[in-house]
């Protein structure tokens, strides 16, 4: 439980939120940019599961209790502070590709 608040905590200093607004301003399609954005935030949380779904028979769980303790203190660490927002290039993409792309990128 500690760590899903830790999570919570921290996505609201993301840049992902910055990025969203970024487009959002540039273009408009706010539905096209949230699609990209989910897709991508889904693929990027696909592959850490499945890095992690490989991995996790082979810890120990001292070693499991370690990453944990790991990512709450580094979860901690970052959210102390402050994030730049990101800055947008001025590529001709479109809404879709930008967020998407964005997003991987952040991701």
């Amino acid at each position: 439980m500690a760590a899903l608040v830790a999570a919570l905590l921290t996505q609201a200093t993301d840049k992902t939120c910055w990025l969203a607004a970024k487009l959002g301003t540039r273009f408009d399609r706010p539905a096209t940019i949230i699609i990209g954005i989910a897709i991508a935030l889904a693929v990027v949380n696909a592959i850490a599961a499945a890095g992690a779904a490989l991995v996790a028979p082979i810890l120990s769980p001292n070693a499991k209790a370690l990453l944990l303790a790991f990512a709450l203190i580094s979860a901690g660490a970052s959210s102390l502070f402050a994030l730049k927002p990101p800055k947008l290039s001025d590529a001709r993409a479109g809404a879709f590709i930008a967020s998407l792309a964005g997003a991987l990128a952040l991701g």
